[in-house]
């Protein structure tokens, strides 16, 4: 019993710090540190960075550092390997800010400041917001809450559950490089594929998870997992769980967007069956919570099942 709940300390652990503290502020993360590593590499070789190589480099690191430090003290002291697993998964962890700057979004919205809410959006998103009016901001923040349960949220509890922190680690790792190494208007390099790879299945179940979890909150989940269905495979990579955001809110999510000035076509997913209000923003925000919810609860679990088997298999290998 206390080998399982070892287990799954560090799951809980690092989304109680999450929900208390979001951010560690002034405190590195795996994110920022191999954001660092990434921008010296590019400034240093100026903009040609063997991306391929860099990222698998940065990714083994990350892996290679959490997996030392996490077995040392496991092997000295369980319980304090357990928490400090429990704190690198809080620093995999970000959904708490993109719940925080959405809902200054929000605010901002609420008092009628546009131009406030537009810069606002640069927290949680790349793209250009000159050009938006009220409801194209309420669309970016609402996508951004989508994107954040999938990315900040499901993301990294997955591949905590399959494979403890090491494995959050090299995801950030990854995304850090997919970051400095690509941008949206040109993706599909190395760096990018990696991270795109290690998003891919998180931002399926993160999907699921948000129609499932609609009812919690008082959305439609009937018509996110409709919606989910019919509009999921519109675009890459965020359709699935912009439509499951979209149906819960009965609005439309997608559309064109615009980074650095060109134009990214995207269709749109979703039925409008209320025009987009600010208060949308509130609702995908709790509808984020909810996800996330269900992605620990769902991600403990399975941790648990994974432990029985390995320890049944080491039972009947050296009974």
């Amino acid at each position: 019993m206390l080998d399982a709940m070892l287990y799954v300390m560090p799951l809980i652990i690092g989304a109680i710090l999450e929900v208390m503290f979001g951010d560690p502020p002034g405190i590195p993360t795996p994110r920022s540190l191999a954001e660092l590593v990434c921008a010296k590499l590019r400034d240093k070789n100026e903009g040609k960075v063997e991306a391929g190589k860099w990222t698998a480099l940065i990714m083994a690191g990350a892996l290679a550092a959490a997996a030392l430090a996490s077995a040392l003290l496991y092997l000295i002291i369980p319980p304090l390997g357990a928490v400090l697993e429990g704190i690198l998964c809080w620093w995999c962890f970000s959904a708490r800010h993109v719940f925080d700057e959405t809902m200054k979004i929000h605010d901002r919205l609420k008092e009628g400041y546009i131009t406030d809410a537009k810069v606002q959006i640069s927290m949680v998103s790349e793209r250009d917001t000159s050009d938006l009016e009220e409801d194209g901001i309420v669309r970016a923040a609402v996508e951004a809450a989508a994107e954040g349960t999938a990315v900040e949220a499901s993301a990294p509890l997955f591949w905590m559950m399959i494979g403890g922190a090491p494995l959050a680690v090299m995801y950030r790792a990854a995304q850090a490089a997919a970051h400095i190494f690509s941008s949206p208007t040109q993706p599909d390099n190395a760096a990018d594929k990696a991270y795109r790879f290690m998003e891919a299945a998180p931002a399926a179940l993160a999907a699921q998870a948000a129609a499932l979890t609609a009812g919690i909150v008082k959305l439609d989940s009937k018509t996110a997992q409709a919606i989910l269905k019919r509009d999921g495979r519109k675009y890459r990579p965020f359709s699935a769980v912009h439509s499951a955001f979209a149906g819960a809110l009965g609005v439309k999510l997608g559309g064109d967007i615009s980074y650095g000035g060109e134009v990214i076509h995207r269709d749109m997913v979703g039925d409008e069956k209320t025009e987009i209000h600010f208060e949308d923003i509130q609702s995908s925000d709790k509808l984020l919570c909810a996800a996330s919810g269900g992605m620990l609860l769902l991600s403990c679990i399975i941790r648990m099942i994974l432990m029985a088997i390995v320890m049944y298999i080491g039972h009947k290998l050296f009974r």
